[in-house]
């Protein structure tokens, strides 16, 4: 049996090593991918803020919800 994945074109032993290689790499990185330093670049919309809603919006774009620039 080979792998579905377009860039293997091997026979498989019976352990699936592109599922089992996705999985690694997930779990590994996953912590990465989350910013828990309290750093984040992001800044609350003040037009939803006044609403009583908690967007964040990085700085230089526009809030997804209402449309307000955030600077």
């Amino acid at each position: 049996m080979t792998c579905s994945h377009l860039h293997c074109s091997r026979p498989e032993p019976q352990v699936n090593h592109c599922s089992h290689q996705a999985s690694q790499k997930t779990s590994a990185h996953a912590g990465s991918l989350v910013d828990m330093s309290g750093t984040a670049p992001g800044k609350r919309c003040p037009t939803c803020e006044a609403k009583g809603q908690e967007v964040w919006v990085l700085p230089g774009r526009d809030c997804g919800y209402c449309g307000t620039y955030v600077s």
